[in-house]
């Protein structure tokens, strides 16, 4: 989404407010200006108080960030549609050619997760830890993400919010046992025990794409915010008047 084309729209209760202003005249007048004064020092002194716990969250993540990249790589592989980042210590298990899980990060900060299958095709997979168990979204053979090769290896890319669960659900269940299967029209297909390593794959991929879209968030209200406060401040210079 382009933050510039809805800046306008997020801004109408400000500007609403600044439109509202009218000069105050009675005893009563007078009690509804001050009020309405102090609604405004409030408005400011919220939005200030946001904004500085925002910058000390954006400083934390930049940090984090810049010390989580030095453990990914970026990859431009005429291939593949866009360029991907993925952890150092698995590049040379990415692409799958054989039954298994993968994770990296998509050209604009979307994690993904790619699972693999040979000999048989799936279409969504399921992991369970102990008691608890989540189910991935089902996605359609597409040739280009999702397909099948002519060896019989199953390839299938799961992506968007929708995967979010399942990527925090190996990170919380790290420490236990993950199993994952294979479903197909909901059916088992095929299962698998995800390895330490498999877990801590996809546990720092999500962490990384998680800290970059929180990242991108709080800038963004950042831009927002300042706009904000820069029309409540010209509102209440007037109303000083």
């Amino acid at each position: 989404m382009n933050y510039r084309s809805i800046l306008p729209l997020l801004l109408i209760p400000v500007i609403a407010s600044i439109a509202g202003c009218k000069k105050y005249s009675g005893e009563k007048a007078a009690q509804e200006r001050a009020q309405w004064i102090a609604s405004l020092n409030d408005s400011i002194s919220n939005i200030s108080a946001q904004r500085k716990a925002d910058s000390l969250r954006i400083t934390q993540l930049r940090s984090d960030i810049d010390l989580w990249l030095k453990n990914f790589t970026q990859v431009n592989d005429p291939k593949q549609v866009e360029p991907y980042y993925i952890h150092s210590s698995f590049m040379g298990s990415y692409p799958l050619n054989s039954t298994g899980i993968a994770s990296r990060i998509k050209d604009n900060q979307e994690f993904e997760i790619v699972a693999a299958l040979s000999g048989s095709q799936f279409d969504a997979i399921r992991l369970t830890a102990g008691e608890y168990s989540i189910s991935s979204p089902v996605v359609p053979p597409d040739q280009g993400l999702n397909f099948t090769s002519s060896d019989g290896l199953t390839v299938c890319s799961f992506s968007g919010k929708e995967i979010t669960p399942i990527a925090e659900f190996v990170a919380v269940h790290e420490p236990e046992q993950i199993w994952m299967e294979y479903l197909r029209n909901g059916q088992v297909r095929s299962s698998i025990y995800l390895s330490h390593p498999q877990k801590r794959w996809i546990s720092e991929t999500w962490r990384m794409a998680s800290a970059r879209q929180l990242l991108d968030s709080l800038e963004r209200r950042q831009m927002l915010t300042a706009r904000k406060l820069e029309l409540l401040h010209i509102t209440l210079r007037r109303e000083s008047e």
